[in-house]
């Protein structure tokens, strides 16, 4: 049976690979996803007024938004009215209206561009493409192929299990029913579409009703556009369902506006699938759909990727990546003591927003980890790959990693679990996937510490 690696590891001579997603939609506006595979953020590379820059697709932002120090080296003309904006913690910030002279997204250009002017206070530069533009397209997020996609309203193909959505009363947002179990009864809310967010949140009051098992001790700080604020606890979304559509199980931050009222559907969910959201515009108004990612064995020997690979006559009997959960012992577990945050690899070399976002406080396992091996024949490259919950319906988590291989030696790595884990049955059995693969140097070294930088999305 043929396996597919994506980019560089597509196999020759393989008669039954599939065709990637870029390929078979060829009419389709590809955008690059910036950042290693496993960080669930759609970011990609725009132009604003001619000038490159990054930018955020953000179904959750009511408007297009740029701050200021970007408005003036634009030459934006930040004279406009004054406008209220609110983030996703409720929190109430003040802009200015003004307007782009255009905005790229690849090829679609698009002129005359409302956005609001962020205040100069704003902890970040960041920029957000809101629902005021994106519902003229068609979105199609192939987070496995690290890409996403924009089409003319309605000409997306309609793959995967339709989950019901709905415009809210302004024509700008989102919204998405589901519901969870609870210890008492079902808990129900209401969740806005938000792939501006990293994670889910899911609002207190009917998950306590309901006695939705939760993680108190959880804490991390979590970054809106008008400022930061610490979250305490999170919840174990069982059986998260939208519309009949079980979207599986999660970890979900407590609902961060300040009454607890509201949530986001955000991209641990989005990005563990391949998500088309259809244009608000399109005939029938705004669909979500939802379809597996292009999934992968736990164990891939050396002979997947090639013999152009292969350094040993016995490689073949050696897995070139192998990920399973196993228990914490000896070496491993004192290691695990030692570093009590969420992340055995990475975090030494953090600092600033990334440094600041870490959960804080959150217990660390010590009776399981995550083992990753590579083989040395992997030692071309940098491998980027995300693991997933093999489990049917179920998505426990994803991590996505990058790895340096030794030329010379396999390289092991036991990587730490957060004790939120527990709460959606992670152990020793859980059976994992590689949900996508690719060989390169992509990674962001700066983020890398012993040989290991990785992100986790879910839990």
């Amino acid at each position: 049976m043929c396996l597919v690696m994506i980019a560089a590891l597509l196999l020759a001579g393989c008669a039954d690979v599939p065709v990637p997603v870029t390929q078979q939609l060829t009419d389709v506006e590809w955008l690059p996803l910036l950042g290693p595979p496993g960080r669930p953020r759609v970011e990609v590379a725009v132009l604003l007024n001619g000038r490159p820059t990054r930018a955020i697709l953000d179904t959750g932002a009511m408007s297009s938004a740029i701050p200021l120090a970007l408005a003036k080296r634009l030459g934006v003309d930040v004279d406009g009215d004054a406008v209220t904006i609110v983030d996703a913690h409720g929190t109430v910030a003040r802009g200015q209206l003004a307007t782009l002279e255009s905005l790229a997204l690849g090829r679609q250009w698009i002129d005359h561009v409302p956005v609001v002017v962020l205040p100069a206070e704003q902890e970040r530069e960041v920029v957000l493409i809101g629902y005021d533009v994106l519902r003229h397209f068609d979105i199609l997020l192939v987070h496995d192929e690290g890409v996403v996609g924009l089409l003319p309203p309605g000409k997306a193909p309609a793959t995967g299990a339709s989950v019901p959505v709905r415009l809210d009363p302004t024509g700008r947002a989102l919204h998405v029913d589901v519901e969870v179990d609870g210890r008492s009864h079902r808990a129900r809310s209401t969740l806005v579409l938000d792939t501006g967010a990293d994670a889910t949140t899911f609002p207190s009051a009917p998950a306590m009703l309901a006695g939705v098992d939760a993680d108190l001790r959880f804490r991390a700080t979590t970054i809106g556009v008008a400022g930061s604020k610490q979250e305490p606890g999170r919840y174990a979304l069982r059986s998260l369902q939208a519309g009949g559509v079980d979207l599986g199980n999660i970890l979900a931050w407590e609902g961060i506006t300040d009454d607890g009222t509201s949530g986001l559907l955000g991209n641990d969910v989005l990005l563990s699938h391949r998500t088309t959201l259809v244009s608000a515009d399109a005939p029938g108004g705004p669909r979500l759909f939802l379809a597996p990612l292009t999934t992968l064995p736990s164990t891939l020997s050396c002979s997947t990727f090639g013999q152009r690979r292969l350094d040993s006559d016995h490689a073949d009997a050696t897995p070139c990546v192998q990920v399973r959960v196993i228990a914490a012992e000896g070496a491993d577990l004192e290691a695990l003591r030692l570093n009590r945050t969420w992340n055995s690899g990475g975090t030494a070399a953090l600092s600033g927003e990334a440094l600041e976002s870490l959960p804080r406080r959150a217990r660390q396992r010590d009776d399981v980890c995550l083992e990753v091996k590579l083989h040395h024949a992997m030692a071309r490259d940098r491998v980027q790959f995300v693991v997933g919950d093999a489990t049917d319906g179920a998505f426990v988590m994803t991590l996505g990693i990058a790895m340096k291989a030794d030329p010379q030696h396999d390289r092991r790595h036991c990587l730490g679990l957060p004790e939120s884990t527990r709460l959606l049955g992670l152990g020793r059995d859980t059976p994992l996937t590689l949900r996508s693969l690719r060989v390169d140097d992509g990674a962001d070294g700066t983020l890398c510490d012993a040989d290991v930088c990785s992100w986790y999305h879910g839990p």
